[in-house]
């Protein structure tokens, strides 16, 4: 009856290689670089060399151990018993070498910013139990998600306040230099006439609290008889040009959805998006 004890662990070691070193996904939300970055530091904890040994003298001392512990008992008088020793060895052994030598995959997969990566050389316990723990949070989030006005797999992290955050809070340009500097000196120049002029349409207000459309308060700006310098490719020391000629060259650029490709991804990545 006590040899049927061995059995389960015998199985285990004997088909370890095929049941458990498989692929598993492991999805985090928000968290991509961290979950990688850990399991990546596990993969090589575990293929250390030194580690290996480290397990060789622990085996050595455990087994060093219980024979000490069989003999002092037997010169006591007490009952010695193989058993309480080498089934406790036997289970270690089983257990490393049919959870930990053999090495499986993780997915690591961040569905709110589009991010996946495979971590290999992982040991297939540690694969195990972090996919099957995982895939139990992924229902659960799934489950509540159902009836959420802000699904946890868009939203996990504060990830839309933090993109306006940041868009508000911290100075970002477009990579186009010079059509900052024509932008700078266009409102420099052009605006205290609009100012100044009631038919314009412009006013301190609307600058300052209510503007919504900041292409339309600048065209405002766009005068006949006052002058400002334009800067472009052709023109880096600036060419002076009334504000409505100048107007007229901002404007097709700013309608330019490129111009902008540039300052939309530093945003981005700001927040961990490629």
């Amino acid at each position: 009856m006590r040899k049927l004890i061995y059995l389960p662990f015998i199985c285990i070691y004997l088909h370890s290689e095929t049941v458990f070193a498989e692929t598993m996904e492991f999805y985090t939300y928000g968290g991509f670089d961290a979950m990688r970055d850990a399991f990546q530091r596990i993969a090589l904890i575990f293929s250390d060399n030194q580690f290996i040994t480290l397990i060789g003298v622990m085996a050595i001392l455990g087994i060093f151990s219980g024979v000490i512990f069989l003999y002092i008992r037997g010169q006591i008088g007490g009952q010695v018993n193989l058993n309480t020793v080498f089934i406790p060895i036997l289970i270690g052994a089983v257990v490393y070498l049919g959870l930990t030598v053999p090495k499986g995959t993780l997915i690591v997969t961040d569905p709110v910013k589009n991010r996946f990566q495979e971590v290999g050389d992982i040991p297939v316990g540690i694969v195990l139990v972090s996919g099957i723990l995982n895939t139990v949070e992924r229902i659960i989030v799934d489950v509540v998600d159902t009836a959420s006005a802000y699904p946890y797999e868009k939203e996990a992290g504060g990830l839309a306040f933090d993109l306006i955050y940041r868009a508000t809070s911290e100075h970002f340009d477009v990579q186009n230099f010079l059509l900052t500097k024509s932008i700078g000196r266009y409102f420099i120049d052009c605006s205290p006439l609009a100012l100044s002029n009631p038919d314009s349409g412009l006013s301190e207000q609307s600058l300052k609290r209510d503007v919504t459309d900041w292409m339309a308060e600048l065209e405002k700006m766009a005068l006949y008889h006052d002058y400002t310098v334009y800067y472009d490719s052709d023109n880096a020391r600036g060419v002076t040009t009334t504000c409505n000629s100048a107007w007229s060259s901002i404007k097709p650029i700013l309608n330019n959805s490129s111009t902008f490709t540039e300052l939309q991804n530093s945003l981005c990545s700001k927040v961990g998006f490629d």
